[in-house]
């Protein structure tokens, strides 16, 4: 039982590990009617124009909340939260509206899995969170486009240093430039005209968990009425499969201690049978019920704790040799674990009480004659 619980933990751990944080992100904006768009003030479309602004999937979106942000990142279920601008403007260099995204590049737990992270470098360098007037072009962007590190990129009135070229995938937060969020507000704010104090349209959101992201997505919708939420359904099937992790590896180790259980019961049962004769001649000489139940179930006790210590000792040698020689996974219990001998101990002990039990009631009730008869 200890070696199967801890393949079974660290096959959990790894899993687990795996299956908790996938899918666990999603994006909180709210929508904007397109009727509003067209005046700066409506937070939604820039000063004079309908087609640059604040944009998602083709969608106008509104500015959020000051506090929101803050409020969102309080909540127990939310691993990391972070602002975020994303809009549409049109390039003074290449004479082309481009999607740009102002990411926090201090919050990359959130932006990584949204929007783009350093991993997604294809060449050059990825930005840092202080850093101005840096800029990261999407692959394919870049491509149509003919530009590369080092170059420069045209957002809006202003210029960007190309530092490097990424490929998001499909992130939600795609977008054809990223740069920081303090430059992406910078633009923003001399586009509208009566621009709030840090603006932004997005949050990105890292959930704690796939098994907790539904409840996270219901809280972030109750803190803004019209509230939207983009996100991949991937997490349910991920919190299933936990799910299902969990619920197999406690069969099997329910399996292997009533199977243990059942052999004990069988050896004791074995020892009483043999031993009818001995029980009947003790019962003849006036030991009573209580004496020889007390001596079963003490034999089988000690039996238990002698059978435990040294399992236990045999599977912590197991679980070594199998860290010290590679089993392809780091296991919880690769060094010694006085919690997990207690528990291992306490069951075993368990087990043996429970194996003595049945055969010692049967021996005491046993009449003297018959024991005698039939042994």
């Amino acid at each position: 039982m200890l070696v199967s619980g801890g393949l079974w933990l660290s096959a959990r751990k790894v899993s687990d590990g795996i299956l908790a944080s996938t899918g666990t992100h999603f994006i909180a904006l709210q929508p904007e009617s397109p009727g509003n768009c067209g005046n700066g003030d409506a937070g939604c479309c820039f000063s004079g124009m309908r087609d640059e602004g604040l944009w998602f999937n083709g969608v106008p979106t509104r500015l959020l909340p000051p506090d929101f942000i803050r409020k969102v990142a309080a909540l127990h279920t939310v691993r990391d939260a972070s602002a975020c601008l994303l809009f549409r403007i049109r390039s003074s260099t290449q004479r082309a509206s481009c999607l740009v995204a102002g990411v926090d590049a201090a919050h990359p737990t959130a932006v990584k899995s949204t929007s783009c992270a350093a991993s997604d470098l294809i060449s050059g360098r990825f930005f840092n969170p202080s850093e101005q007037d840096g800029a990261l072009l999407e692959q394919a962007y870049a491509s149509s486009q003919r530009l590369a590190p080092g170059g420069k990129v045209g957002i809006g009135e202003r210029e960007f240093s190309i530092v490097g070229i990424v490929n998001t995938g499909v992130r939600p937060a795609k977008a054809d430039v990223y740069i920081t969020l303090q430059d992406a507000r910078e633009i923003v704010c001399s586009k509208l005209e009566s621009p709030p104090v840090d603006p932004y349209n997005l949050v990105l959101v890292e959930a704690r968990d796939s098994n907790t992201q539904d409840q996270a997505i219901s809280e972030v919708k109750a803190l803004l009425k019209d509230s939207s939420i983009s996100s991949y359904n991937c997490y349910k099937p991920a919190a299933q499969v936990m799910g299902i992790n969990q619920k197999a590896g406690k069969l099997l180790l329910g399996a292997i201690g009533l199977s243990t259980l059942l052999l004990a019961l069988k050896s004791q049962w074995a020892g009483m049978i043999e031993r009818r004769r001995d029980i009947a001649i003790l019962k003849t000489i006036g030991w009573t019920p209580r004496v020889i139940i007390a001596l079963l179930v003490l034999e089988s006790l000690l039996q238990a704790l002698a059978g435990g210590i040294l399992g236990c000792a045999a599977g912590q040698v197991l679980l070594l040799a199998g860290s010290v020689y590679g089993l392809g996974v780091s296991l919880p219990w690769s060094s010694v674990s006085p919690v997990a001998w207690a528990a291992a101990c306490g069951l075993v002990l368990l087990g043996g009480l429970i194996a003595g039990v049945i055969p010692a009631l049967y021996a005491a009730r046993e009449w003297p004659a018959t024991g005698m008869r039939t042994a």
